[in-house]
C-alpha cells in the first residue's frame, strides 16, 4: 500500500505543473477501514420551520457537536453540508483606480486592524496586570470605518472602496436528507475504542441534546455501524443454537446413545464459556473477524468431539 501510495504522488508530480495556480495541492490519502465514520446524526428543519443552513450550522458546532464530543469514545466530529459565517469584502476596481490604492494595501489595513496585541504589563508593588490591545471588529458593519489611506490628509475607509457584506462561506459540501436540504455530522471514533459501546453513548447523548436546541431544529440518527453489529451477532447466536441442536439430534441418530449424545453435545457450551470467559478476564471484545472464526471453530469443535468419542468407544 505504501509503493502504490508513492508510485500515485510521482504521478501527479509529473502533471502538478499543468494545473492552474489557484489549484490547491494534491493530497493522496491510503483509507484506513477504522477512519470511517461509526455514527451519522442529521440537523434539519422541523416541518414548518425556516431557519437558514448558516443558523443550522451554528447550532450544530456550537450546540450539538461540542456535546457530542463529551461522549467516551469519540475520536473526531466532521460537519457535512455546512455553511459557515463569512464577511465578504468586494472591492470597487473604479474607487481603488482613482485614490491610486493598491490591494495590498487595503489587505495590510484590515489585517493589522482586526486583531489583538499584547501591550505589557502594568506592575505594582503589590499587584501585576497584563494590558490587553482589543483591536478585534465587533460587526461587518465596523468594516467600513477601518481606513485603509490618507489622501491630501484625509482618511480613506474601506466603505468607500469596498462593499462589506455579512455573508457565508463558498459551498464546499451538500448534504440531503429524504430529498431535502440538511446537515450531518459524521463521527469518527478513536482507536481503539468499542463501535458499539460508543454509538450507545452517541445515542444516549443526542436524546439530551435534543432538549438543549432550539425549537424548529429536528435532530434525525441517519445511520449507525452498530447497527450491523448486533445483527451480525444475533445471527452467529442463532447459527451456533441451530447448529448445537441438530448436532445432537444428528450424533444421537448415528450412535443411538443417550449417553454419548450427552457428552458429545456438552463440549459446545462448555468450550463456549471457557473462552468467553477468558475473553471476558483479558479485556476481549468481539468483531467481525472473531464472529466468523467462533462460526467456523464451532463445526470444528463437534466433529473432533465425535471422533474422540467414537475412538474412545472403539477402544472400550
Amino acid at each position: 500500500m505504501g509503493q502504490a501510495a508513492q508510485d500515485v504522488r510521482d504521478k501527479l508530480a509529473l502533471i502538478r505543473p499543468q494545473l492552474r495556480d489557484e489549484v490547491k495541492e494534491p493530497r493522496v490519502l491510503r483509507y484506513d477501514p477504522t477512519d470511517a465514520p461509526i455514527f451519522y446524526l442529521s440537523v434539519s428543519n422541523a416541518p414548518g420551520a425556516q431557519r437558514s443552513q448558516r443558523e443550522l450550522t451554528t447550532i450544530a458546532d456550537q450546540i450539538v457537536r461540542k456535546r457530542l464530543e463529551t461522549v467516551r469514545g469519540v475520536g473526531a466530529i466532521n460537519i457535512v453540508g455546512g455553511t459557515k459565517r463569512e464577511v465578504e469584502i468586494r472591492i470597487r476596481p473604479a474607487q481603488l483606480e482613482a485614490l491610486g490604492i493598491g490591494v495590498d494595501q487595503v489587505m495590510n489595513a484590515i489585517r493589522s486592524e482586526n486583531q489583538e496585541l499584547p501591550a505589557g504589563e502594568l506592575r505594582s508593588s503589590s499587584t501585576e496586570t497584563v494590558v490587553q490591545i482589543k483591536g478585534r471588529v465587533p460587526t461587518p458593519d465596523a468594516f467600513r470605518h477601518i481606513i485603509v489611506a490618507r489622501r491630501a490628509g484625509q482618511p480613506v475607509t474601506l466603505g468607500e472602496i469596498a462593499d462589506v457584506r455579512d455573508g457565508q462561506e463558498e459551498q464546499e459540501s451538500l448534504a440531503l436528507l429524504d430529498g431535502k436540504r440538511a446537515l450531518f455530522l459524521s463521527v469518527v471514533k478513536a482507536q481503539g475504542q468499542n463501535t458499539v459501546d460508543t454509538v450507545d453513548g452517541l445515542v444516549r447523548m443526542a436524546e439530551e441534546v435534543r432538549k438543549l436546541v432550539p425549537a424548529g431544529v429536528q435532530l434525525t440518527v441517519v445511520n449507525d455501524t452498530a447497527r450491523g453489529i448486533r445483527s451480525s451477532v444475533k445471527e452467529v447466536r442463532s447459527t451456533l443454537l441451530e447448529g448445537a441442536l441438530l448436532t445432537v439430534a444428528i450424533v444421537f441418530l448415528f450412535l443411538g446413545s443417550w449417553r454419548s449424545t450427552v457428552i458429545t453435545g456438552l463440549t459446545l457450551p462448555i468450550a463456549l464459556i471457557g473462552t468467553f470467559g477468558v475473553m471476558y478476564l483479558c479485556g476481549f471484545t468481539l468483531n467481525v473477524i472473531t464472529l466468523m472464526a467462533l462460526s467456523l471453530c464451532v463445526g470444528l469443535l463437534i466433529d473432533d468431539a465425535i471422533v474422540v468419542r467414537e475412538t474412545s468407544c472403539a477402544t472400550t
